[in-house]
């Protein structure tokens, strides 16, 4: 029997750790539910069908394909918001978060069943938006949050359901694995940097961001000459509003070795980044995903928290130690985070794999709870 099974969050808009939250999806949707029929609504679904071969309807429509809209809905044995961080208010009144709320408040309309996939949720700064999220969220038939820091948000906030927490969903894409620094090459270190902000999308505070800069170079020069290590630099997104390769030429263009270091000029796919980063012994990273899948994989991570979020699943995984804010002065804290990973690696590795091992099982865990609502 077909279980028509719709999500909607920021899929097919060229974001590689979106796309990973999507994979998750399908890889556990087709393993939990017999008869699988996924529906992705997304605002790019022409991108979603090529790349995926499933069915993908636009997550916005005019007035003229209403009615065809709410029928697709209509359709669904479960109606999924989610993952990621849709629930935020970065602009100047809640419409994003309306936007985000709305084919879920018409699946609530049409009684179907309801749930949150890893939301997360964070910077909420208007009453409307936090009214809004409250009413909806209290209807929904399972609650899932990626971290406790949005669980308590909810109940801040008057939501009175079960909340499950667990970490990000794109840990199951991966299986740890002991490793050992290679005796045969250099070691790699893969590097995820990214533009950052707090409330909108421009740096607040331009020294700062230029002093960070000049650290993060510095510092990856000292671990280039300390261990002839190579350095590759690679983008989670190469848009033009939101390019990584720009951070990341920047950071290279104020090292002394530049000769030690390549910049990947293409966003890899989910499945490419992954084979890719096999030949990775340890990772800096800023986004969230950039975190999450070398660690899914057992390489030990240094975490530069440009948000919570990032904190918040190093936490989750006992890898707390090797976050670092983004303040200055890091460039010491950085070059000490190496040194430590680099001569104590089979331990950092061993509990690595330890911890998120049990995290997998806590995060597929609450996947089964989810895909119940349909068995």
């Amino acid at each position: 029997m077909t279980k028509r099974i719709g999500i909607h969050g920021f899929y097919g808009m060229q974001n590689l750790g979106d796309e990973a939250l999507l994979h998750v999806f399908l890889q556990e949707g087709r393993r939990a539910v017999k008869g699988f029929t996924p529906v992705v609504y997304s605002r790019r679904p022409d991108r979603v069908r090529d790349e995926y071969c499933i069915e993908s309807q636009p997550a916005i429509s005019g007035r003229k394909r209403w009615i065809f809209q709410q029928w697709n809905l209509w359709r669904n044995q479960l109606f999924i918001l989610g993952g990621g961080g849709l629930l935020h208010d970065y602009g100047p009144d809640s419409s994003r978060v309306r936007i985000w709320l709305s084919l879920l408040r018409s699946s609530l309309r049409l009684h179907r069943k309801t749930a949150l996939f890893f939301v997360g949720v964070d910077q909420i700064r208007h009453d409307d938006s936090r009214r809004l999220i409250a009413d909806t969220v209290s209807k929904v038939d399972y609650i899932s949050v990626r971290d406790q820091r949005s669980a308590d948000y909810l109940r801040g906030i008057g939501v009175k359901k079960e909340i499950h927490v667990s970490g990000d969903p794109a840990i199951l894409l991966a299986t740890p694995k002991n490793r050992e620094l290679p005796s045969d090459r250099k070691p790699r270190v893969g590097i995820c940097l990214r533009h950052w902000f707090q409330s909108k999308m421009q740096t607040e505070d331009d020294v700062l961001f230029e002093q960070i800069l000049d650290e993060l170079a510095f510092a990856l020069d000292k671990v280039s000459e300390r261990y002839d290590a190579e350095l590759i630099f690679y983008p989670m997104r190469d848009i033009s509003y939101d390019d990584d390769r720009e951070i990341n030429k920047s950071v290279m263009s104020r090292m002394m070795h530049r000769d030690r270091t390549q910049c990947v000029e293409i966003c890899p796919s989910v499945t490419q980044f992954l084979k890719d980063f096999e030949e990775i012994d340890v990772v800096l990273a800023m986004r969230l995903h950039a975190v999450v899948l070398p660690s899914a994989m057992g390489i030990p991570v240094i975490a530069l928290e440009y948000m919570p979020k990032v904190g918040q699943y190093m936490r989750t995984i006992g890898q707390e130690r090797f976050v670092l804010p983004m303040n200055v002065p890091l460039a010491d804290r950085l070059e000490n985070y190496f040194n430590f990973i680099i001569n104590n690696y089979d331990s950092v590795n061993r509990d690595l794999t330890e911890r998120v091992t049990q995290e997998q099982q806590s995060t597929r865990d609450v996947l089964n709870g989810m895909f119940s609502l349909v068995l």
